[in-house]
């Protein structure tokens, strides 16, 4: 980075380095492109998903960042749903948390709030939701104390647009309580930020 060179360009459901436009090879993972990354709270642990090709399922890899080199985890498949964001906070450590939308006929719809453990996957548990069902566009946020923002649009709706905000007073809590922050008649397709 100090020296501002790409060193590699890894695909990390492939576990390799890219093959570059000249060697004219391509490796086909079966999927669409990543659809998000997170760090977990250790430093070294990265997490990556991305949505399998016809866009049902989502894979889940994590990997050990070396000096170097990534050490790729197994490919985990999430069942039935469609990871949009990750985010990960202090007040949960070792967890990644998911916005995460699920086929409906031909469309998708907004599912709501996920946990994922990654060691649980390696066991063979799902994701877990937080809290109830909720048509979750796909911009999260986490803050270190667990408190937790995601944008919704209305029942029913395309999730391409956001008509309201869901707040989390803890997403780490049992409960999964959350409250829902209206727009007031205003959309918004832009991520959000809180500070």
């Amino acid at each position: 980075l100090e020296k501002g060179v790409l060193a590699a360009q890894i695909d990390p459901l492939a576990g390799a380095a890219r093959p570059t436009r000249r060697s004219g090879a391509r490796i086909d993972t079966g999927t669409g492109s990543v659809s998000d990354i997170a760090f977990l709270d250790d430093g070294k642990t990265i997490v990556v998903t991305a949505p399998t090709r016809n866009g049902q399922d989502t894979l889940f890899r994590t990997g050990t960042i070396g000096n170097d080199t990534i050490e790729w985890g197994d490919v985990f498949t999430i069942c039935d749903l469609r990871v949009m964001s990750l985010a990960t906070t202090a007040a949960d450590r070792g967890r990644v948390y998911a916005i995460a939308h699920r086929p409906d006929g031909k469309k998708f719809v907004g599912d709501g709030l996920y946990r994922i453990d990654p060691a649980g996957l390696a066991a063979g548990t799902q994701p877990v939701r937080v809290g109830a069902q909720f048509n979750a566009v796909g911009h999260l946020r986490l803050a270190a104390s667990g408190e937790g923002w995601a944008t919704e649009a209305v029942v029913g709706q395309d999730v391409g647009a956001y008509t309201s905000v869901r707040h989390f007073p803890n997403v780490a809590a049992a409960d999964g309580a959350s409250d829902v922050v209206s727009l007031e008649g205003l959309k918004g397709r832009d991520d959000i930020a809180v500070f």
